[in-house]
């Protein structure tokens, strides 16, 4: 705005000279427009997040992690060596470093990137633990980019107990995150961690006004990330899941299908991608277009398998997808060797939802009238269930989900008529099934 100070000095001061006045607001009139121009295009240079800047975010699909700041640390090339499916490779070459009484942000922003890795390859507890017990030893000490630090660190363990029940432990830990953050980007990441909270049991005004908030979040995203961006998508994801359990399929669906197209075809995007595509999938089971639900999950497993492998829970949850289409079809063998490769990437599930695997399991053998094999996963998921009640009510009172399964186990009592009674048949079975605890998920 000099220029126009400065003209307008020349019309005050100068009055005694003729003055074109045609030729002059003219003049004045593009030097105004010239200078919105200049601001507009600051203000955009400051607001839109730079390519490398955006080398220090990545998502497996359900989460956004960010990387530590470091001048000695590539984390772009980390981050894409993670993103090709070489994050088991990393944490290999970065899990024996030992920088604590070096340099205790080198040992923090390690310490992160073998936990980001970590969840890549399925290892979703130790990360867990790890960053835990980063935080905690970073908390207690004097350092000149601490915030910064805990900062990433709450963050990056917010998104990661996606895959624990304890949502209040992972609500604490991205307030604390969004409490301390000074950068307006980092600040919109976990807002975006935060924003994954349809919850199956809110109401139908909580879910219009969570959903409302998605919506205003992917325009602030947009305004810093462009039309490529990361919160956008994984908000968006998560937006368009919301629709779908206000019964909004064909809203959600088309929007899905707009954004899949624009995702750019690079290594970063591929977890981003293959949940997209998840939701869209699941959008069609909804609505009972099972061959178009089958082409798309197919379309998302092939993507997943370019960054992660089969313990991922990412890609279990895509062969779950895929199986319930077969199963709607009536395919029951396909749908029972889909679930059969979910089980991998469920070891670190909760035993409510390992329970529900074998239940579906058990159900397609069943529909097989392979009886035994049915039996069996029937009572994998008995005994899953068991624990889970034991875990939400130590004292044995709630028997909520193992309970139910009794319908399907007497069915196969019945059927075998022993002249003993159903609990000691029940015991009897247990024994002869003969698997511990940590055998459940692996045969």
């Amino acid at each position: 705005m000099i220029f126009l100070i400065f003209v307008c000095d020349i019309l005050f001061f100068r009055e005694e000279e003729k003055v074109d006045y045609e030729y002059f607001f003219g003049f004045l009139f593009i030097l105004v427009l010239l200078s919105v121009i200049i601001w507009q295009r600051n203000l955009t240079s400051r607001n839109i997040i730079s390519k490398e800047e955006r080398g220090y975010y990545l998502s497996n699909g359900t989460g956004i992690y960010a990387m530590i700041e470091n001048d000695t640390l590539d984390n772009i090339t980390i981050n894409l060596e993670i993103s090709q499916g070489n994050a088991r490779k990393i944490k290999e070459q970065y899990e024996d470093y030992d920088f604590i009484n070096e340099n205790l942000e080198m040992y923090a922003a390690i310490q992160n990137i073998v936990g980001i890795a970590e969840v890549y390859i399925g290892e979703y507890r130790q990360a867990y633990a790890r960053l835990k017990d980063t935080i905690d030893f970073i908390e207690d000490k004097e350092l000149v980019h601490k915030d910064n630090i805990l900062v990433v660190l709450y963050n990056n363990v917010g998104a990661m107990n996606l895959y624990y029940s304890h949502t209040k432990e992972r609500d604490e830990y991205l307030e604390k995150a969004y409490e301390l953050c000074q950068e307006p980007y980092m600040s919109l990441v976990i807002q975006a961690n935060q924003s994954m909270r349809i919850g199956e049991h809110a109401t139908r005004k909580q879910q219009g006004i969570m959903l409302r908030e998605m919506e205003k979040l992917i325009k602030a995203a947009k305004k810093m990330e462009g039309n490529d961006g990361l919160v956008q998508y994984v908000v968006e994801r998560y937006l368009e899941g919301g629709y779908m359990t206000v019964s909004q399929e064909e809203r959600a669906i088309k929007k899905l299908n707009e954004y899949i197209i624009q995702i750019p075809d690079l290594p970063e995007y591929n977890m981003i991608k293959t949940e997209m595509l998840g939701q869209l999938g699941y959008g069609y089971n909804l609505t009972g277009e099972y061959d178009k639900a089958i082409q798309v999950l197919e379309q998302s497993i092939t993507t997943a398998q370019k960054t992660v492998d089969e313990n991922s829970q990412e890609l279990a949850r895509e062969y779950g997808r895929l199986a319930k289409s077969y199963g709607k079809k009536g395919e029951w063998e396909i749908a029972r060797e889909y679930l059969k490769k979910m089980i991998p990437g469920c070891k670190e599930m909760l035993l409510r939802e390992q329970g529900m695997l074998y239940f579906n399991i058990g159900h397609c053998s069943w529909e097989m009238e392979d009886y035994e094999e049915s039996k069996r996963n029937y009572f994998k998921s008995y005994i899953c269930y068991c624990l889970y009640d034991q875990e939400i009510d130590p004292e044995g009172t709630n028997f909520e989900y193992s309970y139910p399964i009794h319908d399907y186990l007497e069915k196969f009592y019945k059927a075998e008529e022993v002249e003993i009674s159903y609990a000691a048949w029940m015991e009897k079975e247990m024994m002869e099934i003969g698997l511990e605890p940590d055998q459940w998920l692996v045969n």
